[in-house]
């Protein structure tokens, strides 16, 4: 997707895809299983059940393995984040197991945090065009920011570490910045 783009894709098996604002995934679907690469960004996913044929999304250092489920991959700056809205997942070879309400966080040396209860309605809301930050770092809410609007930048790294907690539609990113 481009900056500010948020593109819903239905694929041939039945599941759908909804990316981001500026996001990149590649999808291969075979007799044996359906994978996706999340390169860039951030991507909902809904899962048509098929036991016979799991479903992958590879997003750097996450692996999530999954039957039929909904859930959101999000690719941060200082980690991957996967929310369960509905189902359950496995996350890097059934290190974790993440249920619906439930969100966990794959850090950079690929340590897997405890899955941690979030509200219902939470998970993907961006979808909605609202972005949502509960204690999250000034640096992770300026990466997102940029996937929206040109020219985001944090020019200090201590102010990157500030939490914020916060909660803005997409078209509110000029008057919150």
């Amino acid at each position: 997707t481009q900056l500010g783009e948020v593109r819903a894709i239905q694929l041939p098996d039945g599941s759908s895809l909804t990316l981001g604002a500026y996001s990149r995934a590649a999808v291969k679907l075979s007799a044996n299983e359906r994978r996706v690469t999340l390169d860039r960004g951030e991507a909902y996913f809904e899962v048509a059940k098929d036991a016979a044929r799991p479903f992958f999304v590879d997003a750097q250092r996450a692996a999530v393995r999954v039957v039929g489920t909904r859930f959101d991959v999000r690719l941060g700056s200082s980690h991957v984040r996967i929310a369960v809205d509905e189902g359950a997942v496995a996350v890097n070879d059934r290190q974790a197991a993440v249920n619906g309400g439930q969100r966990i966080d794959v850090l950079p040396n690929g340590t897997l945090t405890e899955p941690t209860r979030i509200d219902d309605g939470e998970v993907a809301v961006w979808r909605d065009g609202r972005l949502v930050y509960d204690g999250a770092p000034l640096s992770e809410v300026v990466a997102d920011l940029s996937r929206y609007r040109a020219a985001v930048t944090l020019k200090s790294p201590a102010a990157g570490k500030l939490r914020v907690t916060a909660g803005l539609r997409v078209e509110q990113i000029d008057q919150f910045v």
